[in-house]
């Protein structure tokens, strides 16, 4: 009899890890923010938001968020941003693929 609902391999604790870290980074502007940056690292919010061309007020509000959350980093010294989970992306680019 088949079953109704997937088995994984995984276990329960890193799939749920999975989900949370696709949440970090499940809106459209912070996967453009993380797509501008897979291909410009090391970019400022002036650069980003010349990009992705939404308020200035928006791109900073996604990029703390996206600090606070561990994705991405902000070099201090340059004010600049890169990407701090490079498997995250991988994920987000197998998902872009669908």
């Amino acid at each position: 009899m088949p079953q109704d609902t997937p088995t994984f391999s995984k276990p329960p604790e890193q799939l749920a890890r999975i989900a949370k870290n696709l949440d970090k980074v499940a809106h459209p502007v912070k996967l453009s923010i993380l797509k501008f940056l897979e291909q410009q690292n090391n970019s400022t919010t002036q650069e980003i938001n010349l990009k992705i061309r939404i308020p200035l007020q928006a791109v900073v509000f996604y990029l703390n968020e996206m600090e606070r959350d561990g994705v991405i980093e902000k070099c201090p010294s340059q004010e600049t941003y890169s990407i701090k989970k490079p498997d995250l992306l991988f994920l987000v680019n197998c998902l872009l693929r669908l």
